[in-house]
């Protein structure tokens, strides 16, 4: 599940009113609940799905099975589990993609401004970027976008989380290499390029300002003024990029954005690889210079912020 907006429940069949949560769909939660309920599913077939907009249920009672997505790899061949039907793609499919990645490893970047060390979030962890994006935003050329949403018929849409007002890029910006938090900072930078293409359609222009407005908004930390000036070269910005911040939990990718010679046919998620290729194509289809960034995660230890 990509869109932030969105919230799912899952519950056993026959015992859905004792059995019923709110989850995200990851294997940690799932796992958990499995063992919760454990007594009650004697297979995995009785696990129900529903998604919910708000309050409105879109699709319920959904099995296991169709929600999930998996990649499984058995030789040489890699499998996939999608919409409830398991497949794999043929020899020619992987060259294509393999062509593909090789083109897209030469818009990748390592800028050492951006692995900068900052101060854990107000919860005490660093699971998310937003103390990154405050320490980016203390220097003077970066112009911080990060929550400043676009109401689009009740859907809320970042154009980025930081502008660089020096290289003229906007970055969306994401911590680790998980497969789900990588596709969205991707379908990220996508949506950020089609609203910024119709920014009359969408009135970007007013929704990014209303956030100046002190009366509604306070918080001149979580929403600095912005500038008409601002304003003007963020909608004429041409340059969309994704930002990867990485720690070293996986050691491939950590040793290479540390050598500075990550190669994305490394990935072993042909998903990843897919979504990236999608978003590399449409950048460049609709006028867009694409570029990737990867850059060191370096959090302050807790002792030394106290």
């Amino acid at each position: 599940m990509l869109e932030s907006d969105k919230k799912s429940t899952v519950h056993v069949s026959d015992s859905k009113k004792e059995t019923e949560e709110e989850i995200s769909i990851d294997s940690n939660q799932l796992k958990e609940y499995v063992i919760k309920y454990g007594d009650l599913i004697e297979d995995i077939s009785k696990l129900k799905f529903s998604v919910f907009e708000e309050s409105d249920c879109i699709t319920k009672d959904i099995p296991f099975k169709k929600i999930g997505f998996c990649e499984l790899q058995m030789e040489d061949k890699v499998y996939l589990l999608d919409n409830g039907m398991w497949g794999h793609f043929n020899n020619r499919f992987y060259n294509l993609v393999e062509e593909k990645m090789k083109e897209i490893n030469e818009i990748i970047d390592y800028n050492d401004e951006y692995s900068c060390q900052y101060e854990r979030d107000e919860s005490g962890e660093y699971a998310g970027e937003g103390g990154y994006i405050e320490a980016l935003a203390g220097i003077s050329h970066m112009v911080k976008l990060h929550k400043r949403n676009i109401n689009t018929h009740g859907t809320y849409i970042e154009v980025a989380d930081i502008f660089n007002r020096n290289s003229k890029e906007l970055l969306a910006i994401k911590r680790g290499t998980g497969t789900s938090m990588a596709l969205y900072s991707f379908e990220q930078s996508l949506l950020s390029m089609q609203v910024l293409s119709n920014s009359n359609e969408f009135k970007v222009r007013d929704e990014l300002l209303k956030y100046n407005d002190r009366k509604k908004y306070d918080d001149v930390k979580k929403y600095p003024n912005l500038t008409k000036k601002q304003l003007g070269e963020i909608m004429e910005c041409k340059t969309s990029c994704v930002l990867w911040l990485i720690d070293q939990k996986v050691t491939y990718v950590y040793e290479g954005v540390r050598n500075k010679n990550f190669d994305l046919l490394k990935f072993n998620s042909i998903l990843l690889k897919l979504k990236i290729i999608d978003w590399y194509s449409f950048t460049k289809d609709n006028g867009h210079t694409p570029k990737i960034y990867f850059a060191l995660d370096l959090p302050l230890p807790m002792d030394v912020i106290d």
